[in-house]
């Protein structure tokens, strides 16, 4: 679904209360698309603005003034997004029959209507007890039929509502927190409300979720509900709307509230990582659980060992290690699946093809057995115990559920008899990947939550017609609504470390440092210090800043190992050698042996010319790891810089012999060739240095590197400055 450019330059006026300039320009935009209506709404709110600036110009002091003004905002903004919104509808055919087709088949939608058919259904249900056992299963498949279209027309009208007015959201407050309809009926209604608001920002829709998510006595609407406000908040809105501040800062004053936000943070960055846990499944899990698995089934339905059988009879061991790597995977994905991540999506995106998920609100249903799409496929006798076990124990999303029972009518005739016989008398039970889940972690919030998100991550990445909806999944958006400057100033920020260091900890270490600045500099400590220099190190544009991060954590802990090295690498990659070596050798004390804190101090010494030094630690080394080739280049350019050429040029042409040399061991061997008088092996060596990078994309600035980047090294090995204005001729012009 495209947005109007021109009606979102409007709202954005709206936003900067710049009343005036968006009434224009809503009469400019109109003047090629006249409605009567608009124009006569639009006449009637300048007017009244023209009424109150009048008596403004006049000097008279009304107090009612501010209140005016941001009503006539509000009018503004609606008659803005309304027309937004019924342009889009119109312009798309489908959304043109999502919006027309409840419209037509029913006429009366007031919310009062709605509650009434909705509290029949309920009670016709009850009453359907009464009647004979072979009465009601006719009855209540059509009974069922009747209501789910109800829900559907309901489903569609709401998605495509305009904006409500003030009476709405009370009705519809009330219809959602009635005892009288059932929860699964509210559940979809509110999953209506979410998605209309992803289509334009709706206050009133706003507080019908926020006041759910504070009212409700039931977890899966409390849940539901708050997935659909924290997805539309937006601190933009709050300029309208600064009741939103209010109600954003009601909500964060309970530490229940707070804890399900945070959670919910976290979640939806493990929904964002859903094609990378796709990945780690497809690559490093599924063989092991395919080679692990050795048993098979026969035509005949005789459980039989496979093709490899005597291969397992003489090497038991062998197959001992695959049923051990099989466990062992199984665990993994079991846990992947508690922390939260969604290890069904590959394997059911596939199952999404049938006509059932043709219908919007379809992807968003509870699963209920006796939805009349399933409710014959679930009750058939033949591999029921099979189906309802899988369904009820496995952590599938609603969605997925819908797609197991479609999919399994599908294969069931075509199963071993023998193994649905196992299966229904209790001889076997099959296992769901990922293993069973505990019922009573079924009931908490955050399960309730991660199973939604899931829905809702499938219909906006799987439903052919996605591309008509905005996508709060979408590359163009951001999920990280920690950073939305309402929660900054609510008791919510107590959170703020604990997600950057989650999001650290799953490769989202920009959003992380998005989190980290949000936090003033006074409440910093050693982790939060220690969390922002461990961001800003891999930056370059950020080293300083790491290099003071670390430095602040070591104040705060002078002895700690951690923060040390961490300024010791910082004030390296900046160049500050002599803070490196005095860090590097406190290091050193600390672990007298360790490999990385040896080479790096080597290298800081070599950089401030200290070769005799250096030299000792890199001949350590290179006795201990003598096919370590970063041992070797520091050792190569500390032998140069000792004027011991030929011992270096021995190392160099090692490193360029194998297959990972790099562009700076070229450029080095340069350098010493140069240094040992080999002028032209040294201008051939620069040549091919060029060549290299211009085949990675890569430009060189002789001038700059031969006199300022090198110029002390140059000077040193007394290169005048007419050999280097040669050099620079010739690897230039030559």
């Amino acid at each position: 679904m495209h947005k109007n450019e021109q009606l979102r330059l409007i709202v954005n006026y709206i936003s900067r209360q710049r009343l005036g300039e968006a009434i224009n320009a809503m009469e400019i935009y109109l003047s090629t698309r006249p409605t009567q209506i608009d124009l006569d709404k639009l006449t009637e709110i300048r007017n009244d603005y023209q009424l109150m600036a009048d008596y403004w110009r006049r000097g008279f002091d009304d107090p009612q003034r501010p209140m005016l003004y941001r009503q006539l905002l509000h009018r503004l903004y609606q008659l803005v997004v309304n027309r937004d919104l019924h342009e889009r509808f119109m312009e798309s055919p489908y959304l043109q029959g999502v919006y027309k087709r409840p419209r037509i088949v029913r006429t009366e939608w007031a919310v009062a209507s709605i509650k009434s058919d909705l509290e029949a259904y309920v009670s016709d249900s009850v009453l359907l007890e009464l009647e004979p056992q072979h009465v009601q299963q006719k009855k209540r498949m059509e009974l069922n039929t009747r209501h789910q279209q109800l829900v559907n027309d309901i489903f569609d009208y709401i998605l495509t509502s305009h904006l409500w007015k003030d009476s709405l959201c009370d009705a519809f407050v009330d219809l959602l927190l009635a005892p009288t309809i059932d929860v699964n009926d509210q559940l979809m209604i509110i999953s209506a409300i979410s998605l209309s608001l992803q289509n334009a920002f709706d206050i009133n829709k706003f507080k019908v979720l926020t006041t759910l998510y504070q009212q409700s006595s039931d977890n899966h609407v409390r849940q539901r509900a708050l997935v659909g406000w924290v997805l539309a908040v937006d601190s933009s809105e709050a300029e309208i709307f600064p009741e939103v501040v209010e109600i954003v800062n009601t909500i964060c004053q309970d530490d229940l509230n707070c804890k399900e936000l945070t959670e919910l943070q976290m979640q939806l960055y493990y929904c964002i990582d859903t094609d990378n846990d796709q990945k780690t499944i497809h690559d490093e899990i599924m063989p092991d659980l395919v080679n692990g698995s050795r048993i098979q089934m026969s035509q005949g339905g005789e459980f039989d060992m496979d093709e490899d059988s005597l291969e397992d009879i003489l090497h038991p061991e062998a197959l001992e290690r695959d049923m051990e790597k099989m466990e062992k995977s199984m665990k993994r994905m079991a846990d992947m699946q508690k922390q939260g991540a969604d290890i069904y999506y590959s394997g059911f995106r596939q199952m999404k093809r049938f006509p059932f998920f043709q219908d919007i609100s379809n992807w968003f249903a509870p699963f209920m057995p006796n939805h009349p799409a399933i409710a014959h496929s679930w009750e058939k006798a033949k591999g029921s115990k099979m189906l309802h076990y899988i369904a009820d124990v496995g952590s599938f999303c609603d969605s997925d559920k819908y797609s197991l029972v479609l999919a399994f009518e599908q294969v069931r005739n075509q199963l071993p008899s023998k193994m649905i016989e196992m299966m229904d008398n209790g001889a076997a039970t099959p296992m769901p990947v990922g293993g069973e889940v505990d019922p009573e972690e079924k009931k908490m919030p955050a399960y309730i939550r991660r199973i939604y998100l899931q829905d809702l991550y499938r219909f906006y990445n799987i439903f052919d017609k996605r591309f008509e909806f905005p996508n709060p999944f979408g590359k163009d958006r951001s999920l990280l609504f920690f950073t939305c400057s309402l929660f900054n100033t609510t008791p919510l920020k107590k959170h703020f470390q604990e997600v950057a260091s989650f999001l650290i900890k799953r490769q989202h270490a920009d959003d992380a440092l998005r989190i980290l600045e949000m936090i003033p500099q006074e409440q910093y400590n050693y982790q939060l210090y220690m969390m922002k220099g461990g961001i800003c190190r891999h930056k370059k544009s950020l080293l300083a800043h790491a290099a003071d991060c670390f430095r602040k954590a070591l104040e705060l802990n002078p002895d700690d190992e951690r923060a040390m090295t961490g300024f010791a690498r910082a004030s390296f990659d900046l160049g500050c050698y002599a803070a490196a070596i005095e860090n590097y050798e406190k290091l050193l004390q600390i672990q007298p042996e360790k490999k990385s804190y040896m080479l790096y101090l080597a290298y800081s010494l070599s950089n401030m010319y200290r070769y005799n030094e250096a030299e000792k630690y890199l001949y350590k080394l290179n006795y201990e790891y003598p096919d370590d080739l970063y041992v070797k280049r520091g050792l190569a350019e500390v032998l140069t810089g000792q004027d011991k050429y030929e011992q270096a040029l021995s190392l160099y042409e090692q490193l360029l012999s194998g297959e990972q040399n790099q562009a700076d061991d070229l450029k080095n061997y340069a350098f010493c060739l140069w240094f040992a008088k080999q002028n032209d092996e040294a201008l051939k060596a620069f040549k091919k240095y060029v060549e290299l990078r211009k085949t990675a994309g890569e430009t060189t600035d002789f001038r700059e590197m031969f006199l300022v980047e090198k110029a002390e090294m140059l000077r040193r090995h007394h290169i005048s400055q007419m050999d280097v204005l040669l050099m620079l001729d010739a690897v230039n012009f030559l």
